[in-house]
């Protein structure tokens, strides 16, 4: 996640998502940026002009579904003022999400893994946010790309910590959306012999993202449960099956 994403559509989908968790379960949530600074990523990184998928802050549809969070993304039309740190103080959201703000390092990245199971001692259920998802085998960790990804070992190590996860999967542009994600999942499960064992949830807001889960067996039922509900809930999202 990079700050200058900060307040599009898809944060707006994955707040919305986190806070009916939150006052489902009646616990708060952990959310892990995976916080990168764009300038680490290099000049063609900062070149780009993506993260800018803002025409839901047109919709009353969108803003019906909750003004709050609504309001307070509605800011970011601001490129200027997309601040990850001032956000979380000060949003209504810090009663529902524990947020762990601190950049990814490149040399240490298992000393930030580390920080972040400290600070979500007290949550349960952790969902990361990295800005594409889990890792192809292609990009090699260490490397400047691997700050945009999930690492396999990553969730094994937040797994053994009793964490349920989940994590945000961007849309292969090579693939149709079924066949990509059986093979993530077929990854997850024959190199860390974890199971993705809950509906996933596919936003069709352009650029199409999943939300994939790696349930402990005693919240299983309830995010299954809850996540067909929230698909029944919202148009713009469906379960994929494959």
């Amino acid at each position: 996640m990079q700050q200058r994403y900060l307040g599009d559509v898809h944060d707006f989908i994955k707040l919305l998502y986190l806070k009916i968790l939150s006052k489902k379960l009646e616990m708060v949530i952990g959310l892990n940026w995976y916080l990168v600074k764009t300038e680490v990523l290099g000049n063609a990184e900062e070149k780009l002009n993506d993260g800018e998928k803002r025409d839901f802050l047109k919709s009353n549809y969108f803003q019906s579904l909750d003004t709050q969070i609504f309001r307070e993304l509605n800011i970011f039309r601001n490129r200027q003022r997309r601040e990850i740190n001032q956000f979380t103080k000060t949003s209504h959201l810090k009663k529902h999400i524990n947020f762990f703000n601190k950049n990814i390092s490149l040399t240490d990245r298992r000393k930030w893994l580390d920080n972040s199971v400290l600070h979500f001692k007290n949550n349960d259920i952790i969902f990361l946010d990295a800005d594409n998802g889990l890792s192809p085998k292609s990009i090699k960790l260490g490397s400047k790309k691997s700050l945009k990804y999930v690492y396999p070992d990553e969730l094994v190590y937040l797994y053994s910590h009793n964490k349920t996860i989940i994590f945000t999967q961007f849309q292969s542009y090579n693939l149709t959306h079924k066949v990509y994600l059986k093979n993530k999942t077929d990854l997850i499960k024959n190199t860390i012999a974890l199971d993705v064992n809950c509906p996933i949830i596919r936003n069709r807001t352009s650029p199409n993202t999943f939300f994939i889960t790696i349930a402990q067996e005693k919240y299983k039922n309830s995010l299954k449960k809850i996540n067909y509900e929230f698909v029944k809930q919202h148009n713009f999202c469906e379960i994929v099956n494959y």
